[in-house]
């Protein structure tokens, strides 16, 4: 059976998702779109995100359900999205992840199984050993 999310239509999927992030998309649009460079882009928009719900920003309730969308809908991504799909999270999103910042657990613990595989598969162990959370 063949993909539903595909690298061709993967980014006027995630926008339907997560509208929040038009503006970004539309600087990058203006400026040639790089999906990879986007995607990279999405994930320190994600720091921005997290670093509102640690301020306990009245906005954190949205950015909360934003980053939960992103994240849903990348796991649905990884689940039913082809191998360039699979290429543009991994490399263009998780790679930029930073396993020492606050946020990466956050992110973590709120990512389903197959994301938090390819987290794995990116950023391979002893980092995961002190969480407690991690099976």
């Amino acid at each position: 059976m063949p993909s539903t999310i595909t690298y061709t239509n993967f980014l006027a999927r995630l926008l339907a998702r997560v509208p929040e992030m038009y503006t970004l998309y539309m600087k990058h649009e203006s400026e040639g779109m790089l999906k990879y460079i986007f995607i990279a882009d999405v994930e320190r928009w994600t720091e921005t995100l997290y670093k509102s719900l640690e301020a306990t920003d009245p906005s954190a309730t949205n950015a909360e359900d934003a980053l939960g969308r992103l994240l849903n809908f990348f796991e649905e991504a990884l689940d039913d999205g082809d191998e360039y799909v699979h290429d543009l999270i991994g490399a263009g999103f998780m790679e930029m992840m930073d396993p020492a910042s606050i946020s990466f657990t956050w992110m973590r613990s709120h990512m389903g199984p197959k994301s938090q595989r390819e987290l794995d598969v990116t950023f391979a162990p002893p980092w995961h050993r002190t969480d407690p959370n991690v099976p």
